[in-house]
């Protein structure tokens, strides 16, 4: 099968599983995998630094735990945090405190009788 530049995350993943199946356990912690409804609990997952392609070397066999702590740094924390904030706090914004923490700060607005 000759190797694409670029492909569809969708289409890497579908060839991933097509040439080497579920991933049996994971590479980092050492879980088994089992079925879980229609899912399977162990992935593959991009390796730190990497760009996806039709390459296994690129990938790890990784349990959803182990997934999602590579996957979450910082930056996608801070975002996370900011947007949930927005949308528990609607109609506010928001502000950063001495230590760095954000908090809402209410609009002033028409006052409705």
């Amino acid at each position: 099968m000759p190797r694409q530049k670029s492909s569809s995350y969708n289409a890497i993943h579908l060839w991933l599983h097509f040439h080497y199946g579920n991933a049996l356990k994971c590479s980092k912690c050492g879980i088994a995998g089992k079925k879980t409804g229609r899912r399977w609990s162990i992935e593959w997952a991009l390796k730190p630094g990497m760009e996806h392609g039709r390459y296994i070397e690129r990938y790890d066999a990784l349990c959803k735990s182990c997934h999602r702590k590579q996957d979450y740094d910082d930056k996608m924390k801070l975002n996370f945090s900011i947007g949930w904030l927005k949308r528990k706090n609607k109609g506010m914004d928001l502000r950063r405190d001495a230590r760095g923490r954000l908090l809402p700060v209410k609009k002033y607005g028409y006052k409705k009788d």
